[in-house]
C-alpha cells in the first residue's frame, strides 16, 4: 500500500511512532498474570488529580535526637481498575525502598541527628486518573476457579480478617444459604452487611487492638473499616476472593468548599480517609463493592434502612475513589508513617493529605524551572517512556550521554529486531548488549576501526547531528515548498554511521570541553535558550520551517568539517538554534538534556506529519 506523505523535508516512519499518553501502572516482576475478559468494564468520566502527602518529623524533646530512622509507606505498584498512576515524585528520594511479593512499597530515611524543635519534611506526589466504573454480564455463572497466588493472598484468613472463625463462618453460611454462584453470594452478602451494620463515627479514635472482622460482627457497629473487613471476611469464608482498598473517598459536589478546601485550593484529604472493598469474579476480573453506606428513614419513630445498590458492582459519577494502597487507613499506623532515633527522644511524624486537581507533580525532582522540562516530561510520559531516570528521583539534565545509552533510547523507539553485537569490547554481561547488537545488525551504528564500539564514551554534539540525519533521514527544506515523499507501509529506515563511529568521531578522551560556564548555560543549550527574546527565535513557527542560512562560527574547523552539513540540516529543519552567541559548539559532548530536547522536536515533526497523512487519506 502506498501512502503520499507531506513531509516537510525527511523522511516518516509511521511504525515506530509511539503515542504520548499515560503511563501504565508498573507490576512486580514476579506477579502472577490472571486471565481475565477486557471488556467485563467501562471506565466513565475519567478526572486527572494529583494526590500529595507531607510527612513532617519532628524533635519535640529538650535534647538533640540521634540517628533517627523514619519509614513510610508509598502508594501500591498495582493499582484497581478505575485508579491509574502515571506519575510518581518523591522529595527528597528515599534512602531505600523496598516491595513485598504483593507489590505494597515503603520508603526509609536517615536522619543524623535533628535539634529541639527542628523538622523535616517529606513529599509524595501522585498523579493519578480517577472516573467511573461500570460492569457488564457479570451476574453470569462462572466455572471458573481460583490458583494461585490469587489463592494464597486473596482467600485465606489475613490479620483482621478473620475468614477462618466459627462465628462468621456460620454467619457467611447464613447470608448464601444454598447459592452458590459468586456474583449471587456477594450481592447477598453486601446487602446484609449493608443492614446489619451500623455506622459509629467515634470508631475512627478507636485503638483497640482488636479492630477487624470479627469485632464489627460482634458490636455490628463501627466505621468504613470494619464494615469492609466483615464484607471481605465473610466472602472469603464463602470461598470467594475479596480484598480491602484503602484511600480516600471524594465527593466531587459536596466537597468543593471549606472545611474540605483550604486557603490554597487544597482538597483536605484528612477527613476523607475511606477503607471499601473489592471481589474477584472467576474468568472476569476485579469489582468494587462499599457496603458502608444505607439509605436510613424513620417511619412512625422506626428507623428502616435500605440498600444503596449504587454502591455495589459500580462507581457512579457523584464519587471518586482514591485509590492508596491494600489496606486501612484508619489506624494510629495511618500509612505506615514510623519514627524511631537512637537515644528515644520525643521525635514524632504527623501526615496531611491534599487532592489537586490537574497534574501537579513532575517526574524527576531536578526538572523545576529547567529549560527542557517539558520536553523531557513528554518523552518520559509515552507509553513506554524513551529516557529514564538515573535512578535516585533525578533525571541528570548536566549528565553526559554515552554512545550505549544514546543507542539504547534510539532502540527502544526504532525496535530493531534482536541480535548479538560484533564488537570486541561488547559482553552479553554489558546492560546495553542487545539493544547496540539491534541497531548494528539494522545498519545504523558502526563501530570504531579497530573493532570496538566504547560504549561507555561520550558523544559529542557533532556526532549526535550526524546520528539524528541519518536515522531520521533528514534533509534540507526545498524554500517555500512541501517534499512529498512516496513511502511503502512497514518499510524501516537504514543507514551507516562509520563517519560517526569511526576514526573522526571524537572520543570520550580527546573531546574538547568547553568552559563550565558555557557548558552550564540554561538559556543556551541545544534549543537556543528556549528564550525567544533573547534568540529571536519564533515559538509560532513551525517544527520544521525553512529559515535562513546558519552562521555558527565554529563550523568549518578541520576536526568536525564532517559534520557541518547534519548540523546545517538541523538549523534549517528548525531543530536547533545552537548554544547561543552564534556557536554550535561541536566538540563538546551533548548532555541528557539537549538529547531530550532534540529528540522531543522530531518526535514532534514526526506526529505533524503523521496528522498531515490522515488529513491527506480522509
Amino acid at each position: 500500500m502506498k501512502l503520499k506523505v507531506f513531509t516537510l523535508g525527511f523522511f516518516t516512519v509511521m511504525f515506530f511512532l509511539l503515542p504520548i499518553s499515560a503511563i501504565a501502572a508498573e507490576t512486580p516482576a514476579d506477579a502472577v498474570a490472571l486471565p481475565l475478559e477486557t471488556d467485563y468494564y467501562t471506565l466513565t468520566t475519567s478526572e486527572r488529580y494529583t494526590l500529595i502527602h507531607e510527612f513532617v518529623v519532628t524533635n519535640k524533646g529538650p535534647e538533640t535526637a540521634y540517628d533517627i530512622s523514619v519509614s513510610v509507606a508509598l502508594m501500591d505498584y498495582s493499582t484497581p481498575l478505575y485508579t491509574a498512576r502515571l506519575r510518581e515524585q518523591l522529595m527528597p528520594w528515599p534512602d531505600r525502598i523496598t516491595t513485598d511479593e504483593y507489590g505494597r512499597r515503603v520508603a526509609y530515611y536517615h536522619i543524623d541527628e535533628l535539634a529541639p524543635g527542628q523538622k523535616a519534611s517529606y513529599t509524595q506526589k501522585y498523579v493519578l486518573e480517577c472516573g467511573g466504573i461500570s460492569y457488564h454480564e457479570i451476574s453470569a455463572i462462572s466455572q471458573a476457579g481460583y490458583e494461585g497466588q490469587m489463592a494464597a493472598q486473596y482467600l485465606l484468613p489475613s490479620p483482621g480478617i478473620e475468614s477462618d472463625n466459627e462465628e462468621i463462618i456460620a454467619f457467611a453460611k447464613e447470608i448464601a444459604g444454598n447459592e452458590r454462584d459468586t456474583y449471587a453470594m456477594a450481592k447477598a452478602a453486601f446487602a446484609e452487611i449493608n443492614s446489619y451494620m451500623t455506622y459509629n463515627p467515634e470508631d475512627t479514635e478507636s485503638s483497640s487492638p482488636n479492630m477487624g472482622a470479627l469485632r464489627a460482627l460482634r458490636r455490628a457497629q463501627g466505621v468504613c473499616e470494619d464494615y469492609s473487613k466483615l464484607y471481605v471476611a465473610v466472602l472469603r469464608a464463602l470461598g470467594i476472593a475479596a480484598r480491602q482498598q484503602s484511600g480516600y473517598l471524594y465527593l466531587p459536589e459536596e466537597h468543593d468548599e471549606p472545611p474540605y478546601v483550604d486557603e490554597e485550593g487544597r482538597l483536605n484529604l484528612d477527613s476523607l480517609r475511606h477503607a471499601w472493598a473489592e471481589f474477584y469474579l472467576p474468568g472476569k476480573g476485579w469489582v468494587i463493592a462499599d457496603p458502608t453506606f444505607t439509605y436510613s428513614f424513620e417511619v412512625d419513630g422506626v428507623t428502616r434502612k435500605y440498600i444503596n445498590w449504587d454502591y455495589f458492582a459500580g462507581i457512579t459519577k457523584e464519587r471518586r475513589y482514591i485509590f492508596f494502597r491494600e489496606e486501612s487507613l484508619n489506624e494510629d499506623k495511618a500509612l505506615k508513617f514510623n519514627v524511631g532515633s537512637r537515644n528515644n527522644h520525643r521525635v514524632e511524624g504527623s501526615i496531611n493529605g491534599y487532592l489537586l486537581p490537574g497534574s501537579q507533580a513532575a517526574y524527576f525532582n531536578d526538572l523545576e524551572g529547567h529549560w527542557a522540562a517539558e520536553a523531557i516530561m513528554r518523552l518520559a510520559e509515552m507509553d513506554e517512556p524513551l529516557l529514564q531516570g538515573m535512578g535516585n528521583g533525578m533525571f541528570g539534565v548536566n549528565g553526559l550521554m554515552t554512545r550505549a545509552q544514546i543507542v539504547t533510547c534510539l532502540q527502544r523507539l526504532m525496535k530493531s529486531p534482536p541480535a548479538g553485537p560484533k564488537f570486541t569490547d561488547l559482553f552479553p554481561s554489558h546492560w546495553a548488549y542487545r539493544d547496540i547488537g539491534s541497531a548494528q545488525q539494522a545498519g545504523w551504528i558502526s563501530g570504531y576501526p579497530d573493532g570496538t564500539f566504547k560504549p561507555d564514551n561520550p558523544v559529542s554534539r557533532a556526532e549526535l547531528a550526524q546520528l539524528l540525519v541519518v536515522i531520521f533521514k533528514l534533509t534540507e527544506p526545498e524554500p517555500d515548498t512541501d517534499i512529498v515523499e512516496e513511502i511503502t507501509e512497514g518499510e524501516a529506515p537504514g543507514g551507516d554511521f562509520s563517519e560517526i563511529a569511526g576514526e573522526e568521531s571524537v572520543s570520550g578522551d580527546s573531546a574538547e570541553i568547553v568552559s563550565e560556564e558555557a557548558a552550564n548555560r540554561e538559556d543556551g543549550e541545544i534549543d537556543g535558550g528556549d528564550d525567544p527574546e533573547e534568540e529571536g527565535i519564533d515559538e509560532d513557527a513551525p517544527p520544521l520551517a525553512a529559515v535562513p542560512q546558519p552562521v555558527f562560527r565554529d563550523l568549518g574547523q578541520p576536526s568536525y568539517a564532517w559534520a557541518d552539513g547534519p548540523i546545517t540540516i538541523l538549523f534549517k529543519l528548525g531543530l536547533t538554534q545552537g548554544t547561543g552567541q552564534g556557536y554550535y559548539q561541536p566538540e563538546r559532548p551533548v548532555t541528557r538534556a539537549e538529547f531530550a530536547t532534540f529528540l522531543d522536536r522530531i518526535i514532534s515533526a514526526q506526529k505533524m506529519a503523521e496528522e498531515n497523512v490522515e488529513e491527506d487519506i480522509l
